[in-house]
C-alpha cells in the first residue's frame, strides 16, 4: 500500500523482500533487521519510494533522492 506509481529502475533490488527472514521469532526479526539496515549503511544515497526504507535511512543520516 505505501508504494507510490512511480516507475522502478531496471536494476531495481527491493531490499525488503532480500531481507526477509520471517517473523516467526524475535531472533528472525533482529537479524533481518539487522542486515536490512547493515545494507542501507553501504550507500551514501538511497533512492527509495518505500516508506520504512527511507525512514531507515533518516535514522542512518543517508541522503534522499526523490522519485520524480
Amino acid at each position: 500500500m505505501e508504494k507510490n506509481g512511480f516507475p522502478l529502475p531496471k536494476d531495481n533490488i527491493d531490499i525488503s523482500e532480500v531481507f526477509a527472514l520471517g517473523t516467526e521469532t524475535e531472533v528472525m526479526i533482529k537479524e533481518s533487521s539487522s542486515r536490512f539496515l547493515r545494507y542501507i549503511n553501504q550507500f551514501e544515497i538511497i533512492n527509495t519510494n518505500r516508506l520504512h526504507v527511507a525512514i531507515s535511512a533518516t535514522l542512518l543520516g543517508k541522503s534522499q533522492l526523490l522519485p520524480k
